[in-house]
């Protein structure tokens, strides 16, 4: 899973900073891996130079408008790209497109404009809006977001699993 992957990589001081489809593959157990850390960073490194950006549609906020520099390149910039994932593998469009993206993306709130979208649970709606935050401080993180009402349904099933 996603957000799984993304945990382990953030509580080991990583940030990816290119999320996107192409980035992520199933492996011959159907396990989802993560690929392509050629931009990513240690979380504690500092940016010095020509910042490298990755795949727009999948650039946080604060990407855009490159505050706080070094901050702009943490771990809640891969939390943002998961939640366009998100959005995207559920509707089937991305949530922001050109010719405006980030003037879209910079909007004070995040609009769920896909009828596809209006379809969803509850659940999957909320745990993308938590990744869509405009404010990478009240984005969910990672582990907060495997804790969330979406994935309880696989924390059941894993509960049976261990009883059995």
């Amino acid at each position: 899973m996603l957000l799984s992957g993304l945990h382990h990589i953030h509580v080991n001081n990583v940030v990816h900073r290119d999320l996107k489809p192409e980035n992520c593959l199933l492996d011959s157990n159907d396990q989802l891996r993560i690929i392509d850390f050629g931009l990513s960073k240690m979380a504690s490194h500092e940016e010095e130079g020509q910042l490298l950006l990755g795949t727009p549609y999948f650039m946080a906020p604060e990407v855009y408008t490159m505050e706080g520099r070094t901050e702009a390149y943490k771990q809640p910039l891969d939390c943002w790209s998961a939640g366009v994932l998100m959005y995207l593998l559920i509707s089937g469009e991305y949530p922001f497109n050109k010719p405006d993206l980030s003037t879209k993306i910079l909007n004070k709130f995040v609009t769920f404009d896909s009828a596809r979208f209006d379809k969803i649970s509850f659940q999957a709606k909320d745990l993308i809006r938590g990744l869509l935050k405009k404010d990478r401080d009240e984005r969910l993180t990672a582990g907060q977001s495997l804790e969330h009402p979406f994935f309880s349904h696989l924390r059941e099933k894993d509960q049976l699993a261990l009883s059995k």
